[in-house]
């Protein structure tokens, strides 16, 4: 095999391989957002103090958490900065009105949410709706 084929065939190697990469690999973001969620702000409000809600992503598909009275499980889908949330199932508990109240909001954001924004440091994310409007802001949980 002569020398010019022989740089033609590992070139071919490199450039499949580097699209397979490219073809294979999406936005670094959203791996960044399957982690663990906690409630910051509803709808522009504060979520109720000393009432923890949680969004789990787990990197799946699938999510799940804690509304504040009820917890909940579902799937999703991501790509680039759009996030698909859809076939929630959650218990049947009643709590406190304002902690229903809240929580009826939070399941009900989730159903509309379409896209996300994560914060500079990656430590927040804001979920928003198809029309752009701001549903909530949830922040990293750190253990």
């Amino acid at each position: 095999m002569n020398k010019n084929k022989i740089i033609i065939i590992i070139a071919m190697v490199f450039l499949f391989a580097a699209l397979l990469a490219a073809c294979s690999s999406s936005n670094p973001e959203d791996k960044t957002i399957e982690t663990n969620w906690e409630l910051v702000t509803l709808a522009g409000k504060p979520a109720l103090p000393d009432v923890q809600v949680i969004l789990k992503l787990d990197g799946e598909g699938g999510l799940s958490g804690f509304a504040g009275c009820n917890s909940y499980t579902g799937n999703y889908g991501l790509s680039d900065n759009q996030l698909d949330i859809n076939a929630i199932r959650d218990t049947t508990n009643k709590c406190d009105d304002s902690i229903m109240e809240q929580e009826n909001a939070f399941m009900a954001a989730l159903q509309l949410s379409s896209s996300f924004d994560l914060g500079s440091d990656s430590n927040t994310v804001t979920i928003k709706s198809n029309e752009g409007e701001e549903l909530m802001t949830l922040k990293k949980i750190t253990q």
